[in-house]
């Protein structure tokens, strides 16, 4: 396996993993070197969906991540932004057909030894600029359903080098995201949660995903250098 990244989740609160898992068989893209290691995370309720009821499944507002604060994985210097694309009108199943980048609205941050992209942001939404210095758990940003999505999301990957269209995508163990908070891979499927609060099922370090759930999308990667 590639060397390892830990990290602390880019969000608070409860999450699912949507897609992505180090098991290459439930992997985000294993056709994409970048998205080897990549993740897709949303927010679901008890009964596993993903929008409330009393709105409109295909109207991104009514998605519980659309809006919600998204954060620096860990400490780094901002090199690339992106905030003006919009958000898609829709969240049927397809991406927009008018959508004008893979990544949308999206933070890439360098933390020396690799970088991140955060991707999907909600337009306008971006709270840096290249040159800023963050903090891990910073809020940086929202998400959103720019660029290539279904439904609104949060994708993140770590690489190891830029321009982002040549890097490798490397794994990542998430700080904070397991029952004893030590640092533990997810997988598409498990709810997480930051710091002391467990990975659901509760006390559970899976090495399989829970649910074969949203896996495996290709997406292009864009050369952001």
């Amino acid at each position: 396996m590639a060397v390892e990244v830990e990290l602390r989740l880019p969000v608070d609160d409860t999450w699912t993993v949507y897609s992505g898992s180090p098991d290459p068989e439930y992997a985000h893209d294993t056709t994409i070197p970048q998205h080897r290691y990549a993740y897709d995370l949303i927010i679901t309720d008890e009964a596993g969906a993903s929008y409330d009821a009393a709105g409109d499944e295909a109207t991104v507002a009514s998605h519980y991540c659309f809006g919600e604060p998204v954060l620096a994985p860990a400490d780094g210097t901002v090199i690339d932004t992106r905030t003006d694309h919009p958000d898609s009108a829709r969240a049927d199943g397809a991406p927009s057909p008018t959508y004008r980048t893979v990544y949308g609205n999206s933070i890439v941050i360098d933390h020396g030894a690799f970088v991140t992209v955060l991707a999907h942001l909600k337009q306008g939404s971006v709270r840096v600029a290249p040159g800023d210095q963050v903090q891990a758990g910073q809020h940086v940003g929202a998400c959103g359903a720019s660029g290539s999505v279904e439904e609104p999301q949060l994708h993140i990957h770590v690489q190891d080098r830029i321009p982002l269209s040549v890097g490798i995508g490397l794994p990542v163990r998430f700080t904070g995201a397991g029952a004893a908070a030590a640092p533990a891979f997810i997988h598409c499927g498990q709810r997480v949660c930051h710091h002391d609060s467990e990975v659901e099922p509760a006390g559970q370090q899976r090495s399989t995903p829970t649910v074969d759930s949203g896996v495996g999308r290709s997406e292009a990667p864009e050369d952001e250098g």
